[in-house]
Formats: C-alpha cells, sequence, structure tokens
C-alpha cells in the first residue's frame, strides 16, 4: 500500500486506528491492546510492541497473546473498515477459540484465540513459514480453535484496505 493503514482517515474524520479501537472498547473488554509500534495519539499504555519486527501479523498475534491477561484475545486487523462490534461479540460469545472461514480460507486477523495458542504462535515464527493460515491449521490440530464458517451475506465484513486508491 505504501502508507500506515492505521493513519487513513475516514469519512467521518476519525482515522482508521480508532474506529477499531472505539469498537474493541465498546466490546468492554478487560484489557485492550494494540500490537506493533507505537504511533502518535495511540494510548502509549496499549501498545505491544513486536519482539522482533518484520515478521508480519502473526508477530503482532504472539505479541498480544503474551501480554493479554484474559484467557482469549479477541484479534481485529486496523485494514477492516467494515467490521462490526455485533460480529466481534458474536465470535466472543462462543466461548472458545474461533476463526472465521470464508471459502476454505481462514479470516484470522478477526478471530478469538486461547492464550494457551501462544507457544504454537512463537514456533511458527521460529520457521519460514509465519503464514495466519498455516497457524490456524496447527491451533485445530491442537483442539484449540474451531471454525465457524461465514455466509455470503456477511462477507462484506471482511473487506480490507490492502491498496492504495
Amino acid at each position: 500500500m505504501g502508507r500506515d493503514k492505521a493513519l487513513l482517515p475516514l469519512p467521518d474524520g476519525r482515522l482508521l486506528w480508532q474506529r477499531q479501537w472505539e469498537i474493541l472498547l465498546s466490546l468492554s473488554p478487560n484489557q485492550c491492546l494494540i500490537s506493533g509500534y507505537f504511533r502518535e495519539g495511540f494510548p502509549k499504555e496499549s501498545v505491544v510492541a513486536d519482539p522482533q519486527p518484520g515478521l508480519g501479523p502473526l508477530a503482532g498475534v504472539a505479541a498480544a497473546l503474551g501480554a493479554v491477561d484474559a484467557p482469549f484475545l479477541l484479534v481485529l486487523a486496523v485494514d477492516m473498515p467494515a467490521m462490526t462490534a455485533e460480529f466481534l461479540s458474536c465470535l466472543l460469545g462462543v466461548g472458545s477459540g474461533v476463526v472465521p472461514c470464508r471459502g476454505g480460507w481462514f479470516e484470522p486477523l478477526a478471530a478469538v484465540y486461547p492464550k494457551a495458542a501462544l507457544p504454537i504462535a512463537e514456533a511458527c515464527l521460529k520457521t519460514s513459514d509465519r503464514s495466519l493460515q498455516t497457524f490456524v491449521r496447527r491451533l485445530l490440530e491442537a483442539g484449540l480453535v474451531n471454525v465457524i464458517d461465514i455466509p455470503p451475506e456477511k462477507d462484506h465484513l471482511f473487506a480490507n484496505w490492502n491498496k492504495a486508491s
């Protein structure tokens, strides 16, 4: 994309990260974290830096899993501007680790992971395959997450901003 997606402006004047932050806070979490590096305006005490930058989104998930106090971590990518609190609340309502799936493709950046997924995330980071798809498959094999199929009418929730317009 060539730009920091977190800092992309929305039509209402908020930045993309602020929208996602507000959605997460609306769910009344015990703890809310931002994975990655600190940017101006971020709540400093909530930023969890990747221990080794440049390893992709799995490193951010691992860092957040290591920092979260709760038994489960709800993950929401910054670049999913159509995601809703209602959908995320449904994921949390499953009461276990859960990863949405669309057309055979996992949606691991709008998912709930158990804290027990941390060793698998760390093991994946030590390999050359740091794909979130591989991570989720390993969690499934370990019985740590369930998969829910997303109906086509909910596909729009997973649209992301990966290209500059």
